[in-house]
């Protein structure tokens, strides 16, 4: 083949590839920045010990837990109060750095544990409503109980105030939340003297009428509230920083949004936006990028919840604009119930924000050699590698932002990798901690792969 015909191939390559980058490739500067807060979120109440010990093992240095008061009613709230704060100690002493997540327009429950208002996001059992933030009874109340959680909580390392999702309402006005967060922020300074302080604007479109997040005009909302956010000085500055939740950069529904509509998203935050914000002394620049990790269906296409799943490609992608952009940490989440299906993701996160040279295909063969005797880690790999490839993730993406999938050989379909999965010999304890056996997990596996044969067959 001659050289022109080389190079016209080469830019061919060069063009596919940047139609799969082309809402995920930070602009601005190229040097990359150092992840110190290796964050997890999740919304129960306490961590497991076996839990504790994987998080520290994959990496994690830092822990979100969610103020839940608004879901007791005031007559628990010491005895509530009184375990969150030493489900923080026990974090604390394990090594992380623990902030509480505070939501703003949240109705306080004043009946029963068991009764409430509204609609229930997380199919928990308890309803959740936002309250009208034009009642100034309700946010006079509301900004109470977040005093009397802050004065309690007072030996946690920060407080994040969250923006929505649950929150914000369909008469809210924007300024409202920017007002409700400067007063926050104040009731933190006042009550927790020590405590860093962010401001995460996830959902900040809710506070503008609540807009579908299935329309476009959500997402265009969510940039646009956000800049303005940001561009104010009385808000971010040295002890402020803030929680991007980059929807731009990686979520499926947001691009799926832009993708049907025919438009580009504008990224948020660019490297210039990062940079101007470093300037002005804002020293907590942090990434949110919820569902990656977990509820991989972005909660558009149910049903695989608890599902052992794989994104190891897109998470690596993420956490490499993340660096390129100027940020210095990254929150991942999980939900009580899918931590241990999630264990791949999991590690993955970490491994990847603790080693910018690390790559998906080495993290998959680490992983699958805590797990598989060394003589068949390989094929565990494949098929893990075969999971990846067929992940709810990756379908529910626009085809333009869809990454190469993995080479997994002679494996054609999920009963190939059934087969092959069946061959893989487990140790009896992981080589990584674990809640549970390397045994269990490959029946995750299974699990999954039976799925996606059903699916096939239909």
């Amino acid at each position: 083949m001659n050289r022109q015909a080389n190079a016209w191939i080469m830019l061919v390559l060069l063009s596919l590839r940047g139609l799969q980058l082309i809402a995920s490739e930070p602009s601005g500067d190229p040097q990359v920045s150092t992840i110190q807060s290796i964050g997890i979120y999740n919304d129960h109440e306490g961590m497991s010990p076996a839990d504790i010990s994987f998080f520290k093992a994959c990496g994690y240095n830092t822990y979100q837990c969610w103020d839940k008061g608004w879901m007791h009613v005031p007559s628990r709230h010491e005895q509530y109060y009184a375990q969150t704060a030493k489900d923080i100690r026990r974090m604390q002493s394990a090594g992380f750095k623990v902030y509480v997540i505070l939501s703003v327009n949240l109705c306080q429950n004043l009946t029963s544990d068991t009764e409430g208002n509204g609609v229930d996001p997380f199919d928990s059992g308890f309803r959740v409503d936002a309250f009208d933030p034009n009642d100034e009874k309700l946010m006079r109340e509301r900004l109470a109980f977040l005093t009397a959680a802050v004065h309690q909580l007072k030996m946690a390392d920060g407080f994040t105030v969250f923006a929505a999702d649950p929150g914000g309402h369909e008469r809210a006005e924007p300024a409202q939340f920017t007002d409700a967060v400067k007063k926050i922020v104040a009731i933190i300074a006042r009550e927790a003297p020590q405590a860093e302080i962010n401001v995460n604007p996830w959902s900040i479109a809710s506070w503008d009428h609540f807009p579908s997040p299935f329309e476009l005009p959500f997402w265009e909302k969510e940039t646009h509230l956000s800049r303005n956010l940001i561009s104010q000085p009385d808000i971010l500055e040295t002890r402020v920083g803030i929680e991007f939740p980059m929807h731009d950069y990686y979520r499926s529904l947001t691009l799926k949004c832009y993708a049907e509509a025919g438009k580009k998203p504008e990224l948020f935050p660019n490297a210039e936006e990062v940079r101007r914000l470093e300037q002005r002394g804002v020293k907590r620049l942090w990434g949110w990028p919820y569902f990656l990790t977990d509820e991989c269906n972005d909660g558009y296409k149910p049903g695989t919840a608890g599902l052992a799943q794989s994104e190891t490609r897109y998470l690596k992608q993420l956490i490499d604009n993340a660096r390129r952009l100027g940020l210095n940490g990254m929150i991942a989440n999980v939900m009580d119930a899918n931590t241990f299906a999630e264990s791949l993701n999991l590690y993955a996160f970490g491994q990847f924000c603790k080693d910018p040279k690390a790559a998906p295909e080495r993290v998959i063969d680490e992983f699958a050699g805590f797990l598989s005797e060394p003589k068949t880690s390989a094929a565990l790999g494949t098929v893990l590698r075969f999971i990846e490839n067929h992940s709810t993730w990756q379908a529910g993406l626009p085809p333009a932002h869809r990454l190469p999938n993995f080479g997994v050989g002679l494996l054609k379909s999920p009963q190939d990798a059934l087969d092959l999965l069946a061959k893989v010999r487990v140790r009896r304890e992981s080589g990584l901690p674990m809640a549970k056996s390397p045994a269990e997990y490959v029946l995750k596996l299974q699990e999954r792969l039976k799925m996606l044969k059903r699916e096939i067959e239909k």
